[in-house]
């Protein structure tokens, strides 16, 4: 399945979404992206489907790299600079500090499944998400940024 790289990603990560108020009906967004291959094809695959399935209302143009340092993409989303950006608890120390429970070594989570499963009660947390409004964004993973 083309998706199946998102899924992986959403345990490691977090996808901020500034809310926009944009009311016209074609919206283009821009991906801030970093690291590993893996971690790229997860957030081009996310901005093909939803790119393919908007309808033609919708674009997410993907950076990799060249929107914002990485310990920055959270205050580059926070004031406007670009409308998404995937972001690694630990590559931006004291950020959001309770998202870096997923970054702990030697969590008993035995299978990839259950990994997602604890990422989403993490993601859903009311204090999480309470970090990552201060920044103007919400955490997500495919399932969340799916319904844009």
């Amino acid at each position: 399945m083309k998706h199946q790289p998102i899924k992986a990603l959403g345990a490691a990560a977090a996808l901020t979404i500034l809310a926009s108020g944009a009311q016209a009906q074609e919206i283009s967004w821009d991906l801030a992206l970093y690291g590993s291959p893996a971690f790229r094809v997860a957030g081009e695959s996310f901005a093909e489907y939803v790119n393919e399935n908007s309808g033609g209302k919708m674009e997410i143009t993907v950076h990799n790299g060249t929107l914002s340092p990485t310990r920055e993409v959270l205050d580059n989303v926070s004031i406007g600079a670009f409308e998404l950006g995937y972001v690694i608890s630990s590559y931006h120390p004291g950020k959001n500090p309770l998202l870096s429970v997923l970054d702990l070594p030697f969590l008993p989570i035995p299978t990839m499944e259950d990994r997602l499963a604890v990422a989403d009660l993490v993601y859903d947390n009311p204090h999480v998400k309470k970090e990552f409004a201060k920044w103007g964004g919400r955490p997500g993973d495919d399932r969340g940024a799916a319904e844009l």
